[in-house]
């Protein structure tokens, strides 16, 4: 049974991530489009920046990815790495509800709710920001969620990697830092590591 739960863990983002972008690619915007997406489109091809705050890995990830799948052309390019942004962070979803709820149904079909929402399929349709910013969200929180449950320093060096680049892509993500911080203070402070022998932290503790 317990081999059938490690498969099933790893197989239903992965199905949950396929489901989506199939459903993604077809109501994906065909070419160029309007506004901001247009000026992603534009500025990812000749690795370039945007209005602030610029979206630096967005525009280097996208733009490897125009230059390097040959697809349709370079603005369907950016509107299906778009698309597969939006698949990913379905999956990360996923993967932080059944963290939290250990729950595999409750999992799916938070998931499957979040990525049939009209905003964020809206978001998934066309070259955008946000996608992305989702996927690390919620790949931090699933990561956080990791911490608590078995932390390690490996996980929590993980778990700040993972912020790093997301800083490096919407800067709104600075609006998490008290959570995140609060979150990690007070699940340091419930589970605290005995201290008589030792001084490693619960952030560094590991078995």
């Amino acid at each position: 049974m317990k081999h059938i739960a490690r498969h099933a863990d790893k197989l239903i983002p992965l199905a949950l991530a396929l489901a989506s972008f199939a459903l993604y690619l077809r109501t994906l915007a065909p070419d160029v489009v309007d506004a901001d997406g247009g000026e992603l489109q534009f500025a990812a091809w000749n690795f370039g920046f945007v209005h602030p705050t610029g979206y630096p890995l967005y525009l280097i990830l996208g733009g490897l990815f125009q230059h390097l799948v040959p697809i349709g052309n370079p603005a369907y390019r950016l509107n299906l790495f778009n698309a597969l942004t939006a698949a990913l962070a379905v999956a990360a979803l996923y993967l932080a509800a059944n963290e939290l709820t250990r729950a595999r149904g409750a999992a799916i079909l938070a998931a499957i709710s979040f990525a049939l929402t009209r905003t964020f399929w809206y978001d998934a349709s066309a070259a955008e920001t946000y996608a992305l910013h989702a996927f690390f969200i919620a790949l931090l929180v699933y990561l956080a969620l990791r911490w608590q449950t078995e932390p390690s320093a490996r996980k929590f060096a993980a778990f700040c990697f993972v912020f790093g680049l997301a800083l490096t892509h919407h800067r709104s993500i600075v609006l998490w830092v008290p959570a995140f911080a609060l979150f990690f203070a007070v699940s340091s402070f419930k589970f605290q590591v005995p201290r008589p022998t030792s001084h490693v932290s619960r952030f560094t503790h590991s078995r």
